[in-house]
């Protein structure tokens, strides 16, 4: 049986990309440290992907890339741990942070869209 792509290719793409284990039922709950992708774009350019990956058994990923998304993790939604916090949910993704609306973007298109992600 094959093994989903980020599972068999994990180890090239941790290099390059922020990948994330954000598995649920009907939601892919993640938290980005923006110091982990501040490392990641000092060492490879913005041209990486935030991987949310729900499941080490088939091929389900939402694959962000961070040019397209940068403005979407805004500062003002940073919580007390200095991270972005939120979900995937009906290709919506919506960051959250106590006493905000949530701020929604669309990211149906980038579910599985594995030849988004930069792995040299």
């Amino acid at each position: 049986m094959k093994k989903p792509f980020i599972t068999e290719n994990e180890l090239v793409l941790k290099r390059r990309n922020y990948i994330q284990k954000a598995a649920s039922q009907t939601q892919y709950w993640f938290n980005f440290y923006r110091k982990k992708i501040k490392r990641l774009v000092q060492r490879n350019g913005e041209d990486i992907c935030l991987v949310l990956n729900g499941s080490d058994d088939i091929d389900d990923a939402y694959v962000l890339p961070f040019e397209k998304f940068k403005d979407f993790f805004s500062l003002d939604y940073l919580d007390d741990h200095d991270r972005w916090s939120g979900y995937v949910s009906d290709n919506q993704i919506k960051l959250c942070l106590n006493g905000k609306n949530p701020k929604a973007a669309e990211a149906g298109m980038f579910h599985n869209a594995f030849h988004l992600l930069p792995t040299s």
